[in-house]
């Protein structure tokens, strides 16, 4: 047995120990009500009311599988995988704070459960927490896991756009760009015993946990990664009938947002902002995708504007 697995489980003890809900119950109650989906059929969709008939050309076109990174596939069990997850996603919310609300919760889990199902990877469930944090951000952790912050949710206007959001974590998670993640930075903390995690002690787990944390949080994404997840974003999409744009208007707002913000002054970033957008069209353009579909406004104001608190402090 690798030793990454009772390692990953004490730290999940010691996690579950600090906080009054933790990511392993989150986890638990979206992977049973993932499987569930799974077992009906793809239900989720249909439960939200977006599936199209895949007699469409250009939801059949959606669905062409990916090309994802090879170097990892195989490296990691699927139980290796939603552990670390588990593990980087519990570091996100000791750093920022995770927000409780059972029925935002509960409408999240619904949309991020529809995208895993229709993902490229449909065992993959997805588990989502929402991060008391007004930065505009949303992570992906291995296995599924997503947090989005207060802030990123406060800039959505739809469901489509929440959904488009969403759907990149998921494909950024799926792919295992986020356990390439993790191995890079773990390479770059010791050179000399490589990026394996199945190497790491209890201690170098943490360290490397904190890390990554500490990066993500500062930095953000590589900005190629993110671009190489936003096709599969628009796919994801377009399968599940959303308005395919969705991802495209979020990016369009936060980059006005950082423009706002900056003063008038250069505002880093916003080259990366433009090519994810012409990518986003490119990918339609594609599909030859209708630019029309359901971004279900009034259910995402009623399920998740009105159910944020008043704006807080970021950390």
């Amino acid at each position: 047995m690798l030793r990454i697995l009772p390692v990953l489980a004490c730290l999940a003890l010691l996690a579950a120990a600090a906080c009054k809900q933790t990511a392993q119950q989150v986890s638990a109650t979206v992977k049973s009500y993932a499987e569930g989906v799974s077992t009906a059929g793809r239900a989720t969709g249909e439960e939200l009311g977006l599936l199209k008939p895949r007699t469409f050309d250009y939801v059949r076109r959606a669905w062409n599988a990916h090309e994802e990174p090879a170097a990892l596939a195989g490296t990691y069990t699927f139980e290796q995988e939603r552990e670390l997850g588990r593990a980087l996603a519990a570091e996100f919310q000791g750093r920022l704070g995770r927000h409780e609300n059972d029925r935002l919760e509960r409408y999240l889990a619904l949309v991020a459960a529809a995208l895993a199902a229709h993902s490229e990877r449909p065992d993959l469930p997805a588990a989502v927490s929402i991060l008391r944090s007004e930065t505009v951000a949303c992570y992906a952790a291995p296995g599924g896991y997503v947090l989005v912050t207060f802030g990123a949710l406060r800039l959505c206007r739809s469901e489509s756009e929440l959904a488009g959001l969403f759907a990149q974590a998921i494909a950024y998670s799926a792919s295992r760009r986020a356990l390439a993640d993790l191995e890079g930075l773990q390479a770059e903390l010791n050179p000399a015993g490589g990026g394996d995690l199945n190497r790491l002690d209890a201690n170098g787990f943490s360290n490397l946990l904190e890390q990554a944390a500490n990066r993500f949080v500062a930095r953000g994404y590589d900005y190629e990664r993110l671009a190489a997840c936003d096709r599969q974003a628009v796919d994801l999409l377009v399968r599940l009938g959303y308005e395919p744009g969705g991802l495209k208007a979020f990016l369009t707002r936060q980059q006005v947002q950082i423009q706002e913000r900056s003063g008038g002054r250069p505002a880093p970033g916003l080259d990366a902002f433009k090519g994810r957008e012409e990518a986003t069209d490119a990918r339609l353009a594609q599909l030859a995708a209708p630019s029309i579909g359901r971004n279900l406004v009034q259910r995402f104001r009623q399920e998740c504007q009105a159910r944020l608190p008043a704006p807080v402090l970021s950390p």
